[in-house]
């Protein structure tokens, strides 16, 4: 659940404007992999045992998906601008509040709406990287930007841990409010304002109707569909390895330090790949990437299986299965892009991003479901790998020419 409410943000780093979202995203980023990697550890010190923050973790997909059907309505009416301004602040105040938290109930009340602000920023910041990119130079420019992004996510858990470390874990809140706040002042530095019309929405009114209007339109549209599944099946992916690979290395016999370095690790292939997969999308287009990467996923998720006997081999087909990720993350929100118009982008994009609240939700839930039939971690890999080839399939019906 590591990625819950702060995916990956994609932008323009060449562009001169546009490479100001970049640097805000890496410093957001940092901020994101760090908290991440201690809240559920302090989360877990405050609940009567892990099962809880189970639950928790599932309330707040549930708030995901409401603030991603509600972000349709707000960002017709509230100029982005004023959005990122509004989230970070708070975000910021509310991460500061919360090592004042001294029981579970205080610090779900500031925890809730700071993950909200969280997931309207990295909306808010994803629609900017259509309003400063070229459509052919897309899937280029969001290549590019996931390297930096995925450094951020290397670096955060290691001065998250850190700082937990020597500092004790409720420090972690400061550190992230740190890197945020970097963020919003690079931000407010820029002048955005009046750079660029971009940054700033047609203001109109949209109610309830109208809401309902626009999630009846996204789902009328058959392209609009496949980039959900797209969003989906990847989130999908990581919902269930978040909370099951940890468990996997340590039913191996390996120690919670083994864990982190293999959770750390698997982000390579991202790091590697992604700003190559991205530039050959911007030639040839997404379709054939999207199967590659969910054929990869399938294939490497269903070794787990077979190599349960040699626990080395198994670890390192852990980190391989991100290869497969590698080739989808950087491009489902360039074939989102290639599909509505730059005036629906906000429109739409919070219907699109229920995607990965909902798979949050259903892949633990569908896991939770295997495990209780008597079944152990080795089936939920095989199960798991079936969706992935459903989604190959799937994929196959995105047309040639995105």
């Amino acid at each position: 659940m590591l990625r819950f409410f702060s995916h990956k943000l994609s932008t323009h780093h060449t562009h001169p404007s546009g490479k100001i979202f970049a640097w805000m995203a890496l410093f957001f980023s940092i901020g994101t992999g760090a908290f991440w990697t201690i809240f559920p550890l302090i989360l877990t010190s405050k609940l009567p045992n892990e099962s809880f923050v189970g639950y928790y973790y599932s309330f707040l997909s549930v708030i995901g998906i409401l603030i991603s059907v509600l972000s349709t309505s707000i960002f017709c009416k509230i100029s982005k601008v004023l959005i990122i301004k509004i989230v970070l602040t708070s975000s910021i105040i509310l991460l500061i509040l919360m090592t004042l938290a001294e029981n579970f109930w205080m610090l779900g009340f500031l925890d809730i709406p700071r993950a909200m602000c969280v997931l309207m920023t990295t909306m808010t910041l994803a629609i900017f990287v259509s309003d400063f990119s070229k459509k052919q130079e897309l899937a280029a420019t969001e290549g590019k930007f996931y390297y930096f992004a995925n450094i951020g996510w290397l670096v955060g858990p290691f001065i998250g841990g850190f700082s937990a470390k020597y500092f004790g874990n409720e420090s972690v809140f400061i550190l992230v409010s740190f890197f945020y706040l970097i963020a919003f002042l690079y931000f407010l530095h820029q002048h955005l304002r009046i750079k660029n019309p971009y940054l700033h929405n047609e203001v109109h009114k949209e109610g309830i109707k109208e809401l309902f209007s626009n999630i009846k339109d996204y789902f009328k549209n058959i392209e609009l569909i496949k980039v959900f599944f797209v969003a989906f099946g990847l989130n999908f992916w990581w919902g269930v390895k978040s909370i099951y690979m940890p468990l996997a290395v340590q039913d191996l016999g390996y120690t919670q330090e083994i864990v982190g370095i293999i959770m750390t690790l698997s982000i390579l292939p991202l790091v590697l790949l992604e700003n190559i997969v991205g530039k050959k999308a911007g030639k040839n287009g997404v379709r054939k990437y999207l199967i590659i990467g969910f054929l990869l996923l399938f294939i490497i998720i269903t070794s787990f299986k077979f190599l349960e006997f040699l626990p080395i081999v198994l670890l390192l087909a852990f980190i391989l299965a991100n290869f497969g990720a590698a080739f989808i993350e950087p491009l489902k929100e360039t074939y989102f892009f290639e599909v509505v118009k730059k005036s629906q982008s906000g429109k739409f994009f919070g219907i699109y991003n229920i995607a990965e609240p909902a798979a949050f939700f259903i892949a633990p839930l569908f896991a939770s479901i295997i495990l209780s039939l008597g079944f152990g971690i080795s089936e939920v890999w095989m199960a798991t790998a079936i969706v992935m080839l459903i989604f190959v399939a799937v994929m196959c019906f995105v047309k040639r020419k995105y």
